[in-house]
This record gives structure tokens, sequence and C-alpha cells, in this order.
């Protein structure tokens, strides 16, 4: 059925995909959920649920409000309310995560990801506060969606190789360098209209994800208390996958037959060389129903 092969085509991706393919997974399951409440609060004319997931999910500029309710400093770069938000926040995860990953590997990115969404927030919360301008704006706004997450690894791919090249459609080939920076000033156009919370939390996790990759250069290594929360991601697979060495941890609860590890061993170096993703669906048929042994 077409159902079940999306569903396992999600299992494999949430087992063994990237961390930036799991990231998007989880952004789109949060819209989904969230927008088929919301249809359903339209229908019934019921906002009690919207209200609820608006006040504890998304995050507020009111410092008070967000010693409060802290876990939605979190929260909120996972909410997104619109298609196009989402379409193209996770576009922009999808090409810039692959970039980071291609030069540095996929260890840093669920942290970057987090510390990205936090500092957002924090420089769109100041400047909602010390700008007197934005001041009436301070107590009444909120944030919401992975932009300030996105534009941390955006930023940090700028540091790691800025004259990296991107094929952009009517354009062609085009530095990442100049993309990241007119995708600032176009924020920057749109504060007189309204735009400056989203300006300054895209400004905040900018900064952080360039400042992170430069320090890291220069052989400062900060690395946040929050990559813990990578586990999340990797729970339940016996599968281990290093880009230099191949570990294969045995299960302690059945046996594995000569033959089946040795398979495991052959996929195993595939990915190593070549990916997750240039498997063959046998190949990752093989591996899932093996994890579940």
């Amino acid at each position: 059925m077409l159902t079940d092969s999306i569903t396992n085509d999600i299992k494999h991706q949430f087992h063994y995909g990237s961390i930036v393919m799991k990231l998007i997974l989880v952004n789109v399951a949060v819209f989904l959920i969230y927008a088929l409440i919301n249809v359903v609060s339209y229908f019934t004319q019921s906002s009690g649920a919207i209200t609820f997931l608006t006040e504890n999910l998304f995050a507020y500029s009111s410092w008070g409000s967000s010693l409060h309710k802290p876990w939605t400093i979190i929260t909120y770069q996972f909410m997104h309310v619109r298609f196009l938000h989402i379409l193209f926040n996770m576009l922009w995860l999808y090409w810039f995560g692959e970039i980071f990953i291609l030069y540095i590997g996929e260890k840093k990115i669920l942290p970057l990801y987090i510390a990205g969404g936090f500092f957002g927030w924090l420089i769109y919360a100041s400047a909602l506060h010390f700008i007197p301008v934005l001041k009436p704006m301070a107590e009444a706004n909120m944030l919401y969606g992975a932009s300030a997450s996105v534009m941390a690894i955006v930023f940090a791919a700028v540091a790691l190789h800025p004259d990296h090249k991107m094929n952009l459609m009517f354009v062609g080939e085009v530095s990442i360098k100049y993309i990241a920076i007119v995708s600032l000033l176009v924020d920057l156009i749109d504060v007189p209209e309204g735009g400056a919370g989203t300006y300054f939390s895209h400004l905040g996790g900018a900064l952080l994800g360039y400042s992170y990759i430069k320090l890291l250069q220069s052989g400062v290594n900060l690395p946040p208390p929050i990559e813990k929360i990578k586990n999340i991601f990797n729970r339940g697979s016996k599968v281990k996958v290093a880009y230099k060495n191949t570990d294969y941890k045995k299960s302690s609860e059945k046996p594995v037959g000569k033959n089946e590890q040795q398979r495991v061993d052959e996929i195993l170096d595939k990915i190593a060389r070549s990916g997750y993703d240039s498997l063959t669906k046998e190949e990752k048929d093989f591996l899932f129903n093996y994890s579940k042994k």
C-alpha cells in the first residue's frame, strides 16, 4: 500500500538519514499537527486548542513571560503557521545543512540549530526592549519558526566555505556568501513594514553561526551543553557509522550469523564511502529489519 511505503520511507530516514533530514521530518510533523488542529478549530469555531499551543509553544518577546515559560525558547524553533514559511525554511535547511555536513560533518548540526534559535530569540527580544521605536512591541510580540536556527546553519556554511557555489534558477552559479548577505538585506528592508522581529532574530542566528565557526577555526571549541539533545535523534539504532572507521556493535539479545554480519559490514562500508542515499531499497530494508532484532 502507498501509505505503508511512505511510512517505511519516513522510518528509514528517521533511523538512518542525516540529522538534517531528521530535523526536517520533525518540523514537518509539528507543522502538520498544528495545521490539522487549526483546521478543526476553524470548523468547530473553537480557538481554545490553538490559543493553548500559541501560549505554550511560541516564544515571547517579554522577559517575564519567557522566564515563566523558558521551554518556549526551544519549542518556537519547530513551530510554523504558514506553508510557505516552513517550505522555504526547510529548503534552506536542506541545502545549507548539506553544505555544512560536507565540510565539517553532521555532529554539530543539532547543537548549532538549537543555539542559533536561542541566540536569535535573545537578539530579537533585546532589540524590542532597547531600540526606542520598537519598544511598543516589547511586551506583546511572539516569535515562531525555524528561521533563526536555519540562518545559524546558513552562515556557519558561509564561514566554512564562502565561495561554495549553488545553482539558482534563472541566475546560474552563485557563491553562498552572496545568497546569505542578500537574504539579510531583504529582511532589513522589510523592517519598516513590520519585519523588525524577523530581521533581528535572523541576525542573531546568523551572528551565532558565523562566530561559532570562526572560533572553531581559531582553535576555540565551545560545545553547547545542548549537544546531548542529539541522543534523541539517535535512539534505537544498533548500527554505528563513522566517516573513517566502521564500527558494528553486536546485539546482546540475539547472535548474528556469519553471512548476516558480513552483509551488514558490506552495507556499512558502502554508507561510509557514498552515504546512506546510495543504498538500494533492498539494502535499506535489510538494515531496517536488522535494527529491529
